[in-house]
């Protein structure tokens, strides 16, 4: 006869493939420190030429050496940057963040001696994905410290 603490004990492993740890979107603001090629080739007035300077922090003598951007106006010195362009892209554009997401997902799967990188849906028991928001300060000390805002799953 099966006892009931036997039939409810489960064995196995989780393991993470990664966390994201990304700046949350704000509507209107575009990190240029941190934000992809594609994305910034969609703000106004920017080529996929300039966006990919803005990306690799490349300055009018063709050295990549800008990056990061500590103040807007940095964006001024890079290759291909205009007084025009930027003005028409500026008030979309940031160069910090201080709200970080991130995004976990944990796995459970069956015990049959499959190594978690050949797993395959069919190998998976149970999934658990959570979001958190941060938000990012600098305490007395200059140590970065995260606050959470608000967690949830998706």
């Amino acid at each position: 006869m099966m006892r009931t603490t036997d039939a409810m004990q489960q064995s196995g492993f989780a393991w993470f493939n990664y966390a994201v740890l990304a700046p949350v979107p704000v509507p209107g603001r575009v990190n240029a420190n941190t934000a992809s090629e594609q994305l910034l080739a969609s703000l106004p007035g920017v080529t996929p030429v300039l966006a990919r300077n803005i990306a690799g922090g490349v300055n009018r003598a063709g050295v990549a050496c800008l990056k990061p951007y500590r103040r807007l106006g940095d964006l001024l010195a890079v290759r291909g940057m205009t007084a025009s362009i930027f003005e028409r892209c500026a008030n979309v554009l940031a160069v910090d963040s201080s709200v970080m997401t991130v995004d976990v997902e944990a796995q459970v799967l069956k015990r049959n001696g499959t190594k978690p990188e050949e797993a395959t849906a069919a190998d998976v028991v149970g999934c658990r994905r959570m979001r958190t928001v941060f938000s990012v300060e600098s305490d007395a000390d200059g140590r970065t410290v995260f606050t959470p805002c608000e967690s949830y799953l998706p």
